[in-house]
């Protein structure tokens, strides 16, 4: 090559090449939390659609006395759920002769901050009402308010039961 091409090559500046550089810590802390977050919020979203909360009526321990039923709210999830509130109310009942009973008297609640996965709780519903005659019908209604597990607002289930005379004259609470 000649001294001039040298030069002139020399002379050239080279083009510049981006050189890599290591992502900015504020930027990866903030995707990290980003999918943390996204994570957290499908899972709790799921947990809520997802939520298996029963609530049954038992056996009477008194066959005489229907208001000795007991009746079970149970978390059949796998995950505990929170801030449970359990209410239970009879509303509408009427014994025979025309006797209704006082609805203020009626109707407790009872609040637990965790229920475990699979456990069954008793409501809190009276058992010790003084019948004056036998029990024509009624309704009780359970409801229980509760939050799935990383699920930061509260979800409400409502069960209403009606009495129901079996062919044995036995007074039973079936689900409405």
């Amino acid at each position: 090559m000649s001294k001039k091409k040298k030069r002139a090559a020399a002379n050239e500046q080279k083009p510049l090449v981006p050189t890599k550089q290591p992502p900015s810590t504020l930027k990866e802390v903030v995707k990290w939390i980003s999918i943390a977050v996204l994570i957290c919020t499908l899972l709790s979203g799921a947990m809520t659609f997802a939520s298996i909360l029963t609530v049954e009526a038992g056996a009477p321990r008194d066959p005489n006395n229907p208001f000795s039923s007991s009746f079970i709210v149970g978390n059949n999830m796998i995950v505990p759920l929170f801030g449970v509130t359990i209410a239970c109310k009879y509303h509408d009942v009427e014994f025979e002769g025309g006797e209704t009973l006082d609805n203020n008297a009626a109707g407790a609640e009872e609040t637990f901050f965790l229920m475990a996965s699979y456990k069954k709780i008793p409501a809190p519903c009276p058992k010790e009402i003084n019948m004056t005659a036998p029990l024509k019908s009624g309704i009780v209604t359970i409801a229980v308010s509760y939050s799935p597990f990383l699920w930061p607002f509260k979800t409400s289930t409502i069960r209403h039961f009606k009495t129901e005379i079996a062919a044995d004259k036995k007074i039973l609470w079936l689900p409405q």
